[in-house]
């Protein structure tokens, strides 16, 4: 490296995009990278993750207000591009060099379309759709274009092309339309966009990434969809009466969030950093395990605070088959089945105890309308609790992780 610095711990970088060699060491930089200088998350990506706040706020409002099972998919619907978008900002500032006014000024380009995005979620389907679907193509032309110039994919298909020409537009087009057809162009352009990840695969294996920088950007993002969990709920016990029962909810619903952190840092992260490093084709991790797996953990930390802020909102009483009285259950068993999926991808096998928590929340969300709030968020407690403890006993006394017979560990070549 010329300066011996990464951008992320070091602003003093001054390589361009318009010096060809400068281009070829960045989309190798993985391998440049030593331990000591291995690329940390920079103080412009947590302030750009400021925006990304304001966007989970917005979703999960959304979703703490679906009445209906179509509500709740539209809500869901809307945080893909968020992700994506996310996502792609994650992929892109992974290794890259350029100079300090120029990373910060598209960085901060990219946040402000997600800021307008973010205003206009509460209208999405309505009269702000248009400017949801404009803002979101000025991300992707952004991205699109930074990605281009960086030529780190080597060849012209690739899902940054695909969101800059396909997935970009139909979110435009779709929200001039009325409804029902922008949920059926945006339901489209999502399928489009997370489908484009698996276009030509074997064409990515030469890829590499720097591999503390990725699991550092990626848990950042789980603490903010957990912060909001922390939100919703704070929000709700806040705006009622601190009585015995109402503090006895507030104490369930932090120590359900406490849970699913729990659930993922102290073992989980450390996992995927080591699939990272480790892996022969670093980009299989990244589709499988970030791109795709950490998606269904937001979702999952999501719906469990919608239902949560519910739940705390009328701990005595039970929901009576309306949807919130089942997210709860479905969100935690979604959040833990992801975890289930990850570790298949990175290592093989599924973990007979994630498998058969992830099933007891499951079974749970199918009671909590019929229970009250408090029963509720106690069962889904249970849960984590105990599936924690046996997971800290197995490894702080060296014992292996049981798996399940199936599925089988995948084959080891360069993609799937």
């Amino acid at each position: 490296m010329r300066s011996g610095r990464i951008v992320g711990v070091s602003d003093e970088e001054s390589l361009d995009f318009d010096n060809p060699e400068s281009v070829a060491e960045d989309a190798g930089a993985g391998d440049e990278v030593g331990e000591a200088q291995a690329q940390r998350v920079s103080w412009a990506e947590a302030f750009f993750d400021l925006v990304v706040v304001l966007a989970v706020t917005e979703v999960s409002s959304q979703l703490q207000h679906a009445h209906s099972w179509g509500a709740l998919a539209r809500s869901l619907l809307l945080l893909v591009p968020f992700w994506w978008g996310w996502v792609g900002t994650a992929l892109l500032f992974n290794g890259l060099r350029i100079s300090p006014i120029r990373k910060h000024l598209l960085l901060f380009g990219i946040a402000l379309g997600a800021l307008v995005m973010s205003t206009a979620v509460p209208s999405a389907y309505g009269a702000r759709g248009a400017l949801f679907g404009c803002a979101y193509m000025f991300i992707r032309v952004l991205l699109g274009v930074a990605m281009r110039a960086r030529d780190l994919f080597g060849i012209r298909l690739d899902p940054f092309t695909v969101g800059l020409l396909i997935g970009g537009p139909l979110y435009v087009i779709g929200g001039f339309c009325p409804m029902p057809g922008r949920l059926w162009i945006w339901a489209l352009a999502a399928v489009i966009e997370i489908g484009s990840t698996v276009l030509r695969p074997r064409r990515f294996s030469h890829m590499h990434w720097e591999p503390a920088h990725l699991p550092e950007r990626f848990g950042l993002f789980i603490i903010i969809v957990l912060g909001e969990t922390i939100a919703a709920i704070g929000a709700q016990a806040a705006s009622r009466t601190m009585t015995p029962t109402a503090i006895t909810a507030l104490v369930l619903a932090f120590i359900l969030s406490v849970g699913l952190w729990w659930a993922y840092f102290p073992y989980a992260m450390p996992a995927i950093e080591y699939a990272l490093r480790t892996s022969v084709v670093q980009t299989k991790v990244v589709r499988d395990v970030f791109s795709y797996g950490h998606l269904a953990l937001a979702a999952g930390v999501l719906l469990t605070a919608a239902g949560a802020a519910g739940l705390v909102a009328s701990p005595t009483s039970a929901p009576h088959g309306a949807v919130i009285g089942y997210l709860t259950g479905i969100g935690v068993a979604v959040y833990i089945l992801a975890f289930c999926y990850n570790r298949h991808k990175m290592f093989g096998g599924v973990g007979t105890l994630r498998a058969a928590a992830s099933l007891l929340a499951a079974l749970g969300s199918l009671t909590g309308p019929h229970l009250p709030g408090l029963a509720t968020l106690a069962w889904n407690d249970a849960v984590l609790i105990a599936m924690s403890v046996a997971e800290g006993f197995r490894v702080e006394n060296d014992r292996p992780i049981l798996l399940l017979p199936w599925p089988p560990h995948p084959p080891q070549g360069p993609a799937d």
